[in-house]
């Protein structure tokens, strides 16, 4: 989720609240003359939400409307029930909601839903009543990896991925549109790793899979996260500079492997 993206996110929100429907469904209008109160959701604390957060300010300098940026300390879907419970009781008008496990929170979205404007952004809750999704199509995120995979790998390879948790919807899109693409080809996906944002765990799950699968070729973090993890573990390894390493997101540790040439892209 870019600083872009989240600035479309707050536009949008801010027109449902004040104007009606503007991307579809149904929406909650603020009085006239109130000043409406919004809230950002990430899905973890993790660095990368950082370069949300200035999408934010830069949303609050050209609007004057203040937005909270709300993080759930340990990824659990059950603190970030309680935020958008919060929220919801201390009348907000608005919120922008990652969702963990979106087919387990369908129920507390809808609830929400029906006292204050919901959207999605960087994961989507598709079954819900939410009132649109802003951001990345991840199974064509994860069809342009794929695409790229067989670029690179001509001659074919075995490839392990990366997650905090599959039950989020931008994982499961970014691994099925891998696949897709990868569909005929002879990269195969031979691991597919959960650390349920535990990045200790993040980092094992690398090293669990270097050991348990030698012929190991591409590793891939569908996260943010996870690339710097698997680039931290793989370059304290033996199989330095003998894997591919490939992910998703900006956070810095990945662009400066980009930049050095440790993360592939």
């Amino acid at each position: 989720m870019k600083s872009k993206s989240t600035f479309r996110s707050f536009l949008c929100v801010a027109a449902f609240a004040f104007a009606g429907s503007v991307c579809g469904g149904e929406v909650h209008k603020v009085p006239d003359g109130a000043v409406p109160k919004l809230a950002f959701i990430t899905n973890n604390p993790s660095e990368f939400w950082k370069i949300a957060a200035k999408g934010l300010e830069k949303f609050e300098k050209e609007t004057g409307v203040k937005v909270d940026l709300k993080m759930p300390p340990n990824g659990k879907v059950e603190e970030q029930k309680k935020i958008v419970e919060d929220l919801t009781s201390q009348g907000y008008n608005g919120i922008a909601i990652s969702a963990i496990a979106p087919a387990d929170q369908i129920r507390d979205l809808n609830k929400a839903g029906k006292k204050m404007n919901v959207i999605c952004h960087d994961s989507d809750a598709a079954g819900s009543n939410r009132l649109a999704y802003i951001g990345t199509n991840n199974f064509e995120a994860g069809k342009a990896l794929g695409e790229e995979l067989k670029k690179r790998l001509p001659n074919g390879g075995k490839l392990a991925v990366f997650v905090g948790t599959f039950s989020a919807d931008n994982a499961t899109q970014r691994l099925n549109g891998i696949k897709e693409a990868l569909k005929g080809s002879n990269i195969s996906v031979i691991a597919q790793k959960e650390d349920n944002k535990d990045m200790t765990k993040a980092r094992t799950n690398v090293e669990d899979v270097m050991n348990s699968y030698p012929d190991v070729t591409v590793l891939a973090g569908l996260w943010s996260y996870n690339t710097p993890a698997i680039a931290a573990a793989v370059g304290a390894s033996p199989k330095k500079g003998k894997i591919t390493i490939v992910g998703f997101d900006e956070e810095d540790q990945t662009l400066a492997g980009i930049e050095d040439g440790s993360i592939a892209y």
